[in-house]
């Protein structure tokens, strides 16, 4: 079961997280980002150099958009962890108020105020009643369609604008006392959203942003809910699992990831020199494993989900989706 995590549950999940890596200290780890746009052009692909280079630029100009996390234990077990919803009503006005947890779709209408992320800083978490006005909840029903905070309520009611008001007491009737429900354990990947890229403003490899978008990303979304560097950067360092000798980080062909994390966590561009770089890879993750690497030593070629393929490891979740890809390194 992949977690999601914004802005709004960041530190919720980071406390999930420092409490169970003692216990699971094996990390799987992988991100996506924007694609690389950049190619050194003072050294030839032959040298030594190159790879960093283009590693440093790339990282250094682009951002990163999602980061997905596994944790087991020696075995390969997953922690098993609880999740509980949350569901209120203002009786006073009868008007439901937008759940904490993770929100179905961006809200444009203005109507209703998410958790928002605006020039890398995040908004307090609040709730805010949807309208009571009839002609105001007609606009917002014909601006969002079902496809909106509002889903919840038009899956068994009637959305047209003249049932509106209709629609909103009879989801008092439903939801009311509802209160706090507690999810069944189950097993937990975690994928960190961030808000700080932008396809229309960001420096991006189109194709690779296609991909991610084929794949389920909502770029709006993580533009609206996504949890700023800055704010990730002060809870993870925190977290217990970097800068510890006792977190074994599983990676596949991981010069990419490791480097956005790097610059997430340090708020620092990547060093001038390859040497400087490995030296603060060895400080923040002390045990670092490349699956790509090790496949050279036992015949073994192609991608991460060529490799689970032939291994006979089955992909849960969506490929190109950091939480999937960071269960699907841990499993092979």
């Amino acid at each position: 079961w992949i977690r999601q995590v914004w802005a709004y549950n960041l530190d919720e999940e980071i406390a999930v997280i420092r409490s169970i890596v003692n216990d699971y200290p094996y990390v799987a780890m992988d991100t996506e980002f924007p694609g690389t746009v950049l190619k050194p052009v003072s050294v030839s692909r032959g040298d030594p150099s190159y790879n960093y280079m283009s590693l440093k630029s790339n990282v250094n100009t682009l951002k990163l958009i999602q980061l997905g996390l596994t944790f087991s234990d020696e075995r390969g077990s997953l922690p098993e962890c609880e999740r509980e919803s949350e569901e209120e009503l203002d009786t006073d006005t009868g008007l439901f108020l937008l759940p904490k947890h993770e929100p179905s779709e961006e809200n444009n209408s203005g109507s209703v105020s998410p958790p928002n992320c605006v020039n890398g800083q995040d908004d307090p978490v609040g709730y805010d009643l949807i309208s009571s006005d009839k002609s105001e909840i007609r606009k917002i029903l014909d601006e969002q369609g079902r496809n909106s905070g509002l889903e919840w309520c038009s899956r068994n009611y009637d959305a047209s604008g003249e049932e509106s008001e209709d629609l909103l007491i009879k989801c008092e009737t439903r939801h009311k006392n509802v209160g706090k429900k507690k999810a069944k354990k189950c097993y937990c990947i975690w994928q960190f959203n961030f808000c700080e890229f932008s396809p229309l403003e960001d420096v991006c490899a189109h194709e690779s942003i296609d991909l991610l978008r084929r794949a389920g990303i909502d770029f709006n979304k993580f533009k609206r809910y996504g949890i700023s560097f800055a704010r990730f950067g002060e809870v993870f360092m925190s977290s217990g699992v970097v800068l510890n000798p006792e977190v074994h980080w599983i990676t596949f062909h991981c010069a990419y990831d490791i480097g956005y994390l790097l610059r997430v966590l340090t708020s620092k561009k990547l060093p001038e020199l390859e040497s400087d770089f490995m030296n603060v890879v060895r400080v923040f993750f002390p045990i670092l494993y490349d699956i790509k690497y090790m496949m050279k030593f036992h015949a073994l070629h192609g991608s991460l989900t060529n490799l689970a393929i032939s291994l006979g490891v089955d992909r849960l979740g969506e490929s190109h989706q950091a939480g999937s890809d960071s269960l699907l390194t841990s499993c092979v």
